[in-house]
């Protein structure tokens, strides 16, 4: 049962597929893609620049998470549908390439961490307590057993990568947790820039998925 589904990919026609027999498909539906992401974490970059004490100096990170949480989500949503139609344009070509293994693998990453522990962050206080240490022990365990499973490849980078992230929240976590809503300092700007070096590194590994 579980071969299946590379049997099927083994037997699929990429040149059947709709994305590949015009030349506008394509383009248009990675400038939906990219659109996506730009939508997305601009607004988280937002709130993370909050959590670092730069950008909207009047707004609190917890009104900013407020404020861009829908437009975050919207793009999110985008980015895997999007993202799906444009793998089946060649799926064994991109099953195979190191770049798009590691991008989506931090962008998993990224979106684990951005609604557990950089949410709480945001946040601030006790009542997102229990969220950020599940997602610090979900991104610490997956990290680990991604670098055990592939410790040179694509996956294996971006276990390294879900170690730290998960790993500094759990080590964060009793001060954050003592915080008092609305307050941020450096551990909230540490959760800040951990977000931050998560989807620039989606990012580029996006870029390199046609070099590598």
């Amino acid at each position: 049962m579980f071969f299946l589904p590379l049997f099927a990919l083994l037997a699929y026609d990429p040149t059947a597929y709709p994305l590949n027999n015009n030349e506008w498909s394509f383009p248009l539906m990675e400038i939906i893609h990219i659109a996506g992401f730009a939508l997305s974490i601009g607004t988280i970059c937002v709130v993370d620049m909050r959590l670092l004490g730069v950008g909207i100096f009047h707004e609190a990170p917890s009104q900013a998470l407020k404020d861009t949480a829908t437009w975050s989500l919207a793009g999110l949503l985008l980015v895997p549908i999007t993202g799906f139609a444009i793998f089946f344009s060649d799926p064994l070509m991109y099953m195979h390439n190191q770049s798009f293994r590691f991008k989506v693998t931090v962008l998993t990453i990224a979106i684990i961490y951005n609604y557990t522990i950089r949410r709480w962050a945001a946040r601030t206080g006790p009542s997102g307590a229990t969220a950020a240490s599940i997602g610090g022990v979900i991104l610490l365990l997956g990290g680990l057993a991604l670098v055990i499973w592939d410790l040179h490849g694509g996956f294996g980078v971006a276990g390294m990568a879900s170690i730290i992230a998960g790993g500094l929240a759990l080590v964060l976590y009793p001060s954050m947790r003592k915080s008092p809503e609305g307050s941020w300092g450096t551990a909230h700007a540490l959760i800040g820039a951990v977000s931050v070096l998560l989807w620039v590194s989606v990012v580029f590994g996006g870029l390199f998925i046609a070099f590598v």
